[in-house]
């Protein structure tokens, strides 16, 4: 019987994982983590205890055509009627003839842990949604056979 659980366990893992879409990420990269946590980290929602908005702009490479740029915005606010959080977040990464556009929401849920206000573990969950597009008029062959 103890078998046949955990056969009818593992087959449920794999149905769950074949319905579960995967696939190959470029994640922004941004040289101040500290100015936008909410952006990387769903938990983070409704920390601080107001309205909270973040703005990053990071351009590499100033003075080269195609070079990256990463643009991001926040927002997040706490709800403490719910020990939660709300948030969302759009960024925008140019490299080169690449372009993606993500626009996602977050949600923080708080459990008090200690004796203090302060004394929380955070959970967080964040769905995103992603646009790739890629400008094929900015590539450019350096042979014809190219």
């Amino acid at each position: 019987m103890k078998n046949l659980f955990k056969i009818a366990v593992f087959q449920c893992f794999i149905l769950i994982g074949m319905t579960i879409g995967a696939s190959a990420q470029k994640n922004s990269h941004f040289s101040h983590y500290l100015f936008n946590q909410s952006h990387f980290n769903p938990a983070f929602a409704g920390i601080p205890q107001s309205l909270n908005f973040d703005a990053v702009l990071r351009a590499q490479w100033l003075g080269i055509e195609g070079a990256p740029i990463n643009q991001s915005f926040s927002a997040h606010l706490p709800i403490p009627a719910l020990n939660s959080g709300f948030g969302l977040s759009i960024s925008n990464d140019l490299v080169g003839a690449g372009r993606t556009n993500e626009f996602g929401l977050s949600y923080a849920y708080r459990l008090h842990i200690g004796l203090t206000f302060d004394d929380q573990l955070s959970i967080g969950l964040n769905y995103k949604v992603s646009q790739y597009r890629l400008n094929s008029e900015n590539i450019f062959a350096n042979m014809i056979d190219d």
